[in-house]
């Protein structure tokens, strides 16, 4: 469970049960939080011998694998965790083990507690129950209140590279040319690229949209074309995922000249890739952050595309000729 320096300290530290009360596990969505913390609390309750926790097949480890541990409370957010939420959560913590070891809490997207909720949480992190280790899962470290966040030990979990992604792909027993691309297109996320490998869906509507963008020949025609996506507004989120994913290709190729896998992307954005500067990339990164966060402020789809074919229309001067 490896990703980096702090992950392999956090995994010598649960093998010796060196742990502490509050963990927050930060990265973008598929990265792997779920996971280690899967992983963290199997080795809390895992029988093995230090070196080999989580076995895997003990017990404890598949009662943390399968959910059905009675010492580990789990909050998933629907849209949001209240404070009625966390009490309910924390008054169950407070009882006896009913296996008599640790606890455990689990919440994922921690972002998304509210203000009143995580205040809530705070004080039971301040004077933490004997036994019970609490694990936040966020994307967004700066949704959380700085004093929550100054409770846990924070673990930044990176996006993966291209190749190491493709890698862990194989692993899972996709082709390589298939693992290439999923990597290419899901930008360091094991969890998306599992997903698109299964949703052929994607792969069209990503060919509709990445055409529309770098293919068009004007703004107009650009802006015609969106209308007709107004129906994928369901898909919002992941049609801006992609065009950020083509402008994060650009800029690599520009900066670091890394290679594009063949055929991730359409004849049109290798032009643009080739004579866009990265000044240019860059702005068109702000006005995808830009219209993502308008979506989530209740703009429609339709408006928040618009905006962004507007912007990468200003850049059409520069390059497109």
């Amino acid at each position: 469970m490896g990703q980096s320096a702090s992950v392999e300290n956090l995994r010598q530290d649960f093998q010796a049960r060196q742990f502490v009360h509050a963990y927050l596990f930060a990265g973008p969505a598929g990265v792997g939080k779920r996971s280690l913390a899967r992983l963290c609390v199997a080795a809390m309750y895992c029988a093995a011998g230090a070196a080999d926790k989580p076995c895997g097949a003990c017990e404890g480890c598949l009662r943390a694998a399968h959910g059905n541990h009675p010492d580990v409370r789990v909050l998933r957010p629907e849209k949001s965790i209240g404070v009625d939420e966390v009490r309910g959560v924390l008054a169950a913590v407070q009882v006896r083990a009913f296996l008599g070891g640790p606890k455990a809490v689990v919440v994922e997207g921690a972002e998304r507690m509210t203000p009143q909720a995580q205040n809530c949480l705070l004080r039971t992190l301040e004077d933490p129950p004997a036994g019970t280790v609490f694990f936040l899962l966020a994307e967004a470290l700066g949704a959380m209140l700085p004093t929550v966040r100054s409770r846990c030990r924070v673990v930044n979990l990176a996006p993966l590279s291209p190749q190491a992604l493709a890698a862990r792909l194989q692993a899972h027993g996709i082709p390589p040319a298939r693992a290439a691309l999923l990597a290419e297109a899901a930008q360091g996320s094991v969890g998306r690229a599992l997903a698109m490998h299964a949703d052929a869906a994607y792969w069209q509507l990503r060919e509709r949209v990445l055409r529309l963008m770098f293919e068009s020949e004007s703004a107009s025609q650009a802006l015609a074309g969106a209308a007709a996506l107004r129906e994928e507004k369901a898909r919002a989120g992941q049609v801006f995922e992609m065009l950020e994913g083509a402008l994060c290709a650009a800029l690599r190729g520009r900066i670091l000249g890394q290679p594009v896998v063949p055929d991730a992307y359409p004849p049109g954005w290798a032009r643009f890739a080739r004579d866009v500067s990265a000044q240019a990339v860059l702005r068109l990164l702000d006005a995808n952050i830009h219209c993502k966060k308008q979506i989530a402020s209740n703009v429609s789809f339709q408006a928040a595309l618009e905006m962004w074919i507007l912007k990468l229309s200003e850049e059409w001067t520069i390059w497109q000729r």
